[in-house]
């Protein structure tokens, strides 16, 4: 009976080890089995546009590139053009990234935007459609048609808004982080004023930076700077008095 045992217990051990061998040669002529796929198909979560930054921004998942695109009128004719390349902003997570684009100043026509995914590649991973269409939706929405008023202030100076109830003062600069002229920069650099707002008896304070585009002023109203002056210089200090900042109140028609 001991010897009977004996025989099961050297079968058991040679198919265990004759199974392991043949794992391991399986193994080892099949790299792809040395990991398992997990990886995650890149996406554009969502599309919309900041109408305060006047720019594009668009939520992805685990992709590298981001391009949009438009269907644009040209000599009458509707082309494909590439509006531009997205540029990564910030990460939400490990995964999911905030990518922006700043809209061209300069009017287009254009009936349709959408931006592609793509991976280091150059794979195309996804394409989101903006969820407005349409010439005059579009045209409105990204270029508003109205009147614009520059006001140049000082420290300490206002502006009322016409035909709006509401003043405007210049209170204080509390950064300028401009690049010196004929200095070069890695960042061309920004500068922070600190407005405050009346309207309706109410006030409010808040910062704008010269680089951040327009910030609203209710339903029809909104505010940028436009111009800072003097320009800085390196080895020269400005003085808060030597200012002179050019605010624009853009109204829509």
């Amino acid at each position: 009976m001991y010897i009977g045992r004996l025989i099961i217990l050297i079968m058991i051990f040679l198919v265990l080890v004759s199974g392991g061998a043949y794992f391991w040669w399986y193994k080892t002529t099949n790299p792809a089995l040395d990991k398992v796929q997990t990886e995650v198909k890149g996406e554009i979560l969502n599309i919309n546009f900041d109408s305060n930054s006047k720019r594009l921004e668009v939520i992805a998942l685990d992709v590298d590139k981001i391009l949009v695109y438009v269907n644009g009128v040209i000599a009458e004719q509707e082309v494909e053009l590439k509006l531009g390349d997205m540029t990564k902003v910030s990460g939400n997570n490990e995964i999911e990234d905030l990518w922006a684009l700043n809209i061209p100043a300069e009017p287009m026509i254009i009936s349709k935007l959408w931006a592609n995914a793509y991976d280091k590649d150059g794979l195309l991973l996804d394409q989101k459609v903006f969820p407005k269409e349409g010439v005059e939706l579009l045209s409105n929405l990204f270029w508003p048609q109205g009147d614009t008023q520059d006001y140049d202030l000082k420290v300490g100076q206002s502006f009322a808004v016409p035909d709006y109830d509401t003043t405007i003062k210049l209170i204080d600069i509390p950064q300028d982080s401009r690049c010196p002229l004929e200095v070069k920069c890695i960042q061309v650099g920004a500068t922070t004023v600190d407005l405050e707002v009346t309207t309706g008896g109410k006030t409010q304070i808040f910062s704008l930076k010269s680089d951040e585009g327009q910030r609203r002023l209710g339903d029809k109203y909104s505010l940028s700077i436009k111009t800072v002056t003097p320009d800085k210089i390196e080895g020269q200090t400005l003085s808060i008095a030597d200012y002179i900042i050019t605010l624009t109140v853009f109204k829509e028609l």
